[in-house]
């Protein structure tokens, strides 16, 4: 998931001249994108399963300034997790997919056996268990980016709609 402020590249020769208020626009616009950010951190984390080990500690976000000539022209904050297991493939239902995909979606019953060994082995209530296959329940889907994606949205509006207000004002004072 990507929270981004860009603007056109012409935008940064031209900010060299920008106004007090043309500064601010700036300051407000990535702050404000910085705030989504976290507030989209914060809702990943709290929606992550607390049993899945490292994974939910493993978020962070990561900044990306985007430059040319030394002029910046946008920034984006990425929500990623640092976890390996996080993106390792895995093989469900004669496709790949990952760890973070099934705790978003979830998945129905299915029947899991070995595929390098010729049995699996897991520990039942401290008793190591020994079997050729076994029926898993399935996983119920947490949802944790798509919700986090619809309130960075959200969020991202009010911010347009809050910097529009600003750059109006810009604009009748020219």
């Amino acid at each position: 998931m990507r929270v981004s402020l860009d603007w056109d590249r012409s935008f940064a020769f031209f900010g060299v001249k920008l106004t007090e208020r043309g500064k601010r626009i700036l300051i407000v616009a990535e702050q404000g994108v910085k705030e989504i950010a976290e507030k989209s951190l914060k809702t990943v984390k709290e929606l992550t399963p607390a049993n899945t080990g490292k994974l939910k500690a493993g978020w962070e976000i990561k900044r990306k300034e985007k430059s040319v000539g030394g002029l910046s022209y946008g920034v984006t904050y990425g929500i990623v997790n640092k976890d390996p297991k996080a993106n390792a493939t895995i093989l469900y239902r004669g496709g790949k997919t990952n760890l973070l995909d099934i705790l978003e979606y979830g998945t129905s019953p299915h029947l899991i056996s070995p595929r390098r060994f010729p049995f699996l082995r897991f520990e039942v209530d401290g008793t190591e268990v020994f079997t050729k296959k076994v029926m898993h329940p399935g996983t119920r889907p947490y949802a944790m980016r798509r919700t986090a994606h619809l309130e960075a949205t959200r969020d991202a509006i009010r911010l347009a709609a809050r910097l529009q207000g600003i750059i109006g004002g810009a604009l009748t004072k020219i």
